[in-house]
């Protein structure tokens, strides 16, 4: 207890560091261990924890650190409008990049309190995405709410504080196939929608080939009553083998790349004859082409507007609805101004 009052003498806190000892060699870190640990068990008496509280002992040094870090990301929220610190960023002597940086690697950890606490600061403190773009999509958003126009901007333009602006509106208008969904949503924001890319131009000997295959199926569910086709199937189309396999994979794997029109012709009430149940799904007997999820192939291709057999559709999961809630309202400080 000596010693504890010394340190506090001196420094005005028990916040002492790791493995510390006196000058006299006492080990006064490993002291105060042992005495949160008697706290917690309730074998510290009454007098010894007061008198210790009147030294203003941590009893919690976890808690305390993890508090003392949300209170400098809360402040560089406030001057920021988020929480995409640079690793190395400094607020006074606090490494809060550092800090941060580790709970994005530790979130799946983190308590539901303790996200929240930072989901609350900023809805997108970990996102599925470089942090550099998030930096530069806060520079775009200062930049429209300080009354600017993105639209005209130069692919040169570079803001005061070092983002390369017009580089970066440059790529997110060539380069719209490279976006999560998410970044999309936060472009859409600032009225920055990146244009669809364009649907490939399809030649004759596709198109063939496409009804070559089609005719195929057709003959497969036929006959087999179903299109539950093994992957190394070769349907005989009158002397003309068709991997039919391989291309009932291949269109599931490439159907946000279909056309409508190739869209509707595997359609399954169309193009397989299949019994159609109430609500539009297809009997599975009937129609056997379904994904993993159980989507018909119809839903499964078409996978603009149709409803899978689960009831969802695309872009009403959690984090879609947290896109729709983000438009950024949090400005830096100097935006109140």
């Amino acid at each position: 207890m000596a010693a504890a009052r010394r340190y506090h003498r001196t420094h005005h806190h028990l916040d002492v560091p790791q493995a510390f000892e006196d000058e006299g060699g006492y080990p006064l870190d490993t002291w105060l261990t042992w005495q949160r640990h008697l706290h917690t068990t309730g074998a510290l008496d009454q007098t010894r924890t007061a008198a210790l509280e009147r030294l203003d002992i941590i009893w919690n040094p976890r808690q305390q650190a993890w508090d003392r870090g949300l209170a400098h990301a809360a402040a560089f929220a406030t001057l920021h409008g988020h929480l995409a610190a640079p690793v190395d960023h400094h607020d006074g002597d606090f490494p809060i990049g550092r800090w941060l940086a580790t709970q994005r690697t530790r979130a799946d950890q983190l308590t539901p309190a303790r996200a929240q606490a930072l989901q609350d600061l900023d809805p997108w403190w970990n996102p599925p995405w470089p942090l550099t773009w998030q930096r530069t999509y806060h520079a775009a958003h200062h930049h429209t709410a300080a009354g600017r126009s993105l639209r005209d901007l130069p692919r040169s333009y570079v803001t005061d504080d070092g983002h390369r602006l017009g580089e970066w509106l440059h790529t997110q208008r060539t380069h719209p196939e490279r976006l999560h969904p998410e970044q999309q949503c936060l472009l859409a924001h600032l009225g920055l929608n990146p244009p669809a890319p364009p649907a490939p131009q399809r030649g004759p000997s596709h198109e063939r080939a496409f009804q070559r295959a089609l005719a195929a199926a057709r003959a497969f569910h036929t006959r087999e009553g179903h299109l539950n086709v093994p992957q190394r199937h070769i349907e005989d189309l009158g002397g003309d083998p068709v991997r039919l396999g391989q291309w009932i994979n291949n269109a599931r794997r490439r159907r946000d790349r279909l056309t409508a029109d190739r869209i509707a012709q595997l359609d399954a009430r169309h193009a397989m004859g299949a019994v159609a149940l109430p609500g539009g799904v297809a009997r599975q007997a009937d129609f056997g082409v379904l994904d993993a999820e159980g989507r018909s192939l119809r839903t499964t291709i078409g996978a603009g507007s149709a409803t899978p057999l689960n009831g969802k559709r695309a872009g009403t999961g959690p984090s879609a609805s947290r896109c729709a809630r983000s438009r950024v309202s949090r400005l830096p400080r100097s935006q109140h101004h």
